[in-house]
């Protein structure tokens, strides 16, 4: 699927790097930001589990 997302973006743009390179750009700070609330929810839980969020 993202190969075929990917072709696609390629010949709608012509290869235009002036235009995939802000797409670039906003896909890693969304994969960025979806990893952080990731790590979020992981630390949230291993919170609620342990009984706080001292250092261990």
């Amino acid at each position: 699927m993202l190969t075929v997302l990917s072709g696609a973006l390629l010949l709608a743009s012509a290869g235009q790097v002036t235009l995939l390179v802000p797409l670039f750009a906003i896909g890693v700070f969304v994969e960025f930001k979806l990893c952080q609330v990731g790590m979020l929810r992981h630390w949230s839980a291993v919170a609620r589990r342990d009984g706080g969020l001292e250092a261990h």
